[in-house]
């Protein structure tokens, strides 16, 4: 049986930048750079959001997938 790529959904999105809410009302933007089966993604040129905080910028963020509750592209016009 051949293997197929995992979350393909994820893939279509690769280069590209994201946003991803995270537990505790964190969002993430970031370009998308690989994930894996667990969903954990690897971002770079990051900025991170969280409550009542300053955004950080980051060069690069692996995220756990376990945190993820949601992620959407960003019109990249």
């Amino acid at each position: 049986m051949a293997s197929q790529p995992p979350n393909p959904e994820l893939a279509a999105h690769l280069e590209k930048r994201i946003c991803v809410k995270l537990n505790e009302n964190r969002i993430v933007y970031g370009k998308l750079m690989g994930f894996d089966t667990f969903m954990n993604l690897n971002l770079v040129d990051v900025q991170i959001q969280a409550p009542g905080k300053p955004p950080v910028k980051a060069q690069s963020c692996v995220i756990r997938g376990a945190c993820i509750l949601s992620f959407e592209a960003i019109n990249n016009q």
